[in-house]
């Protein structure tokens, strides 16, 4: 998603220093993401993982990912983020400037890091090497 914005800002020469502020919808939209959770909202189906993953796959997986998102952020020193315009995935009309797709990236990955720690927390969590017995539910 980020790349192409990313390529075409470099190829067009779009740099700027900056302040660079958040548009009114994206706004709502990160305020809404972030936690505590307002209102819940179902994935996007082809978002849902599978649920038999292990630890041992997820876990460096989502370590791959966080890199490879800190390697687009380098790219995006000194580049216009206001101007550089990217599509939101799962919503195909929705595109917001770079600076506010990664505020919204990154509310929502706190909103997944709240989720976990809400899990491990759940009495209904498995420790180490003992087995779940029974559903496992999340509170709030």
């Amino acid at each position: 998603v980020m790349d192409a914005g990313i390529r075409e800002a470099r190829a067009q020469g779009w740099f700027a220093a900056g302040p660079f502020s958040l548009g009114f919808l994206a706004g709502r939209l990160i305020r809404a993401t972030e936690p505590p959770v307002r209102r819940r909202r179902h994935a996007d189906p082809h978002f849902v993982p599978a649920s038999d993953q292990s630890a041992d796959i997820v876990v460096p997986a989502i370590v791959d990912l966080q890199e490879q998102l800190l390697g687009r952020l380098r790219l995006c020193n000194g580049l216009d983020l206001a101007r550089i315009r990217v599509r939101v995935p799962g919503r195909r009309l929705l595109r917001l400037g770079l600076l506010e797709f990664l505020f919204f990236l990154a509310a929502h990955e706190h909103r997944h890091l709240v989720q976990a720690w809400q899990v491990r927390r759940n009495s209904g969590f498995p420790s180490a090497g003992r087995p779940r017995t029974g559903p496992l539910r999340v509170g709030r």
